[in-house]
């Protein structure tokens, strides 16, 4: 009976911590993937307002134009979904 007291303490003990651990990282991952996506949200309406007025529509640019812009716009994406969840 001690040995299944042990045992049950041991192991009972280790998934209830494992449970609260998976709920505060659980809490975090949402709150990670909401920064993701208000970042997205910011950074198309950044370039909706700010950008694509200068550049204009993105289909009508040449080869080197459309890569330099679409670099650019995702260099602009990354810089705020990184400066969000870093919590900047």
């Amino acid at each position: 009976m001690t040995g299944l007291k042990k045992y049950i303490i041991r192991f009972g003990g280790l998934s209830v911590v494992s449970m609260i651990l998976l709920t505060v990282l659980a809490g975090l991952l949402s709150d990670k993937v909401r920064m993701v996506l208000l970042g997205f949200g910011i950074a198309e309406l950044i370039w909706a307002l700010w950008f694509k007025p200068i550049f204009g529509k993105v289909e009508a640019l040449e080869d080197a134009k459309l890569i330099a812009v679409l670099l650019f716009r995702g260099i602009l994406i990354a810089a705020i979904i990184l400066g969000l969840t870093i919590g900047m």
